[in-house]
């Protein structure tokens, strides 16, 4: 077991390329949209199904629904059946035990292995290869907008005429650059709607661009509401990493590898880990590794 994950660590850019191509495999829409220079989506009858990721609805050529887009049009939905009168949907409730249910098998692991927009990050820092520590107060922010842009505002404060899921319409900088910036490009009508809301975005997206070549995966470290989520799983999921203190010389290179920049040996499972297991690959003595 312990030879086939350090094998499958190597690959790892792979996989992230190869969930890339999956999650965004209507291709003939995108050129579709190209060829007539008008904005399309993919309306595969794959949208209906959650993924494992922050990868917009309205990536041109998306199979899939981001769970935090999902999450709040259901909030959204609820709070108006309720203002209403009417009788709750309770099929969103599948989108709670989608999240619950990754999170309890790996925590972040999706994070590290799967989020386009995470892949995005990685590759960036391959090039410039800097990663400085943010402060600490920056991690909290990610929770901050969980419960307010994506839970609090969606549920309590919104327009019954419009819903609308408002971390992504106002924050969300991977639907900014993999959704937003393409769908512009392709089509001229569009460009001619750009409102003070694509101001803030592309602002809130310039930002990150900045922290990627300083700090690697800056927007998981601080922003990513779907990673806040999923970290609190991190302690409880049935994937984790083990260190063997007796066989650890404290090389802290571990330390060094890390992208999120945790103290590894203090707190393996921590909740910002995005179980990339760039750790485990280079302990020299073979004291961190991972546990099913």
């Amino acid at each position: 077991m312990k030879n086939i994950v350090y094998k499958f660590i190597k690959f790892k850019t792979y996989v992230q390329l190869f969930f890339l191509i999956i999650l965004n495999s209507d291709i003939a829409v995108l050129v579709k949209s190209i060829s007539a220079k008008k904005a399309a989506i993919s309306q595969s009858g794959l949208k209906r199904v959650c993924i494992p990721a922050l990868n917009c609805y309205s990536c041109p050529s998306a199979v899939g629904s981001c769970p935090i887009g999902a999450l709040q049009f259901w909030l959204n939905d609820v709070s108006m059946k309720f203002s209403l009168g009417e009788k709750i949907n309770l099929a969103g409730l599948y989108i709670i035990g989608f999240l619950g249910l990754i999170g309890g098998i790996g925590g972040r692991i999706a994070c590290g292995w799967i989020c386009p927009f995470g892949f995005i990050q990685d590759l960036i820092h391959k090039i410039f290869k800097i990663n400085i520590r943010l402060p600490k107060f920056s991690k909290y922010i990610k929770y901050i907008t969980l419960a307010l842009f994506v839970i609090i505002l969606p549920t309590f404060a919104f327009d019954i005429a419009l819903l609308s899921p408002l971390f992504c319409k106002y924050i969300c900088p991977s639907g900014t650059l993999t959704a937003g910036i393409p769908l512009l490009a392709i089509d001229a009508n569009l460009r001619e709607t750009v409102s003070y809301i694509s101001i803030i975005k592309f602002s809130i997206l310039g930002i990150f661009i900045i922290l990627f070549f300083i700090s690697r995966r800056s927007f998981c470290k601080t922003l990513c509401p779907l990673g806040a989520i999923w970290g609190l799983f991190n302690k409880i999921s049935v994937v984790k990493l083990n260190l063997d203190k007796n066989r650890c010389v404290d090389c802290k290179k571990c330390e060094k590898a890390c992208p999120m920049n945790i103290e590894v040996t203090k707190n393996p499972n921590s909740l910002e880990c995005v179980r990339c297991f760039e750790c485990v690959k280079v302990c020299p003595t073979k004291c961190l590794e991972v546990k099913i």
